[in-house]
């Protein structure tokens, strides 16, 4: 038997463009909430409708990737055919985790890169946050940061930077996260 935590099939969110794959977890907790939501109980057989759903995915689909309406429609249709309509109506994709990586986000940028870079950071975690997501992960931040300040090496003004980036994000999530449950992971 195969184990699946993520299958190979990417959904992406409209309204932002922002892309992530599809999770067992995910869809394990997704479909509970939509259990809960629709009839008070925590729905026992989600994890092996979970796991069937995305062995399906993993052997069946031919498109990888889709938007997350076709998704939540496709398992929608499926919840519907096991005559569980009520958890259909409430069922809504809660991806695990949004990754933004930062590395990414200096190299396109140009001489004054700095005040360009934390606004496209401003509005990736915006986007980020929107998918509402379990975890953050936001990445590469000493490459990052040596960029930004133009060091070959790790310095103090590195680690200044560091903390006041750190502390940047803090905000950004404040602004745009009401969810108090969310795990940030920066490295």
């Amino acid at each position: 038997m195969r184990v699946i935590d993520e299958s190979s099939i990417i959904i992406e969110f409209p309204d932002t463009g922002h892309k992530a794959l599809v999770n067992y977890g995910s869809l394990v907790v997704s479909l509970r909430q939509a259990s809960e939501t629709a009839t008070g109980e925590n729905w026992i057989h989600a994890e092996s409708f979970a796991r069937a759903l995305l062995e399906h995915f993993i052997s069946n689909v031919q498109e990888n990737m889709m938007t997350l309406e076709t998704f939540e429609e496709i398992i929608r249709f499926v919840l519907r055919k096991l005559n569980l309509e009520k958890v259909a109506d409430h069922f809504h994709y809660i991806p695990a985790q949004s990754i933004i990586d930062l590395d990414s986000l200096t190299a396109k940028s140009g001489v004054p890169m700095e005040i360009e870079f934390y606004d496209k950071l401003r509005r990736q975690v915006a986007e980020a946050l929107a998918t509402h997501p379990q975890a953050l992960h936001i990445r590469n931040i000493r490459k990052c940061v040596k960029t930004l300040r133009g060091a070959k090496r790790w310095r103090k003004k590195c680690h200044r930077q560091h903390d006041e980036l750190v502390e940047f994000i803090r905000q950004a999530i404040a602004a745009y996260c009401e969810e108090k449950k969310l795990a940030v992971l920066i490295n």
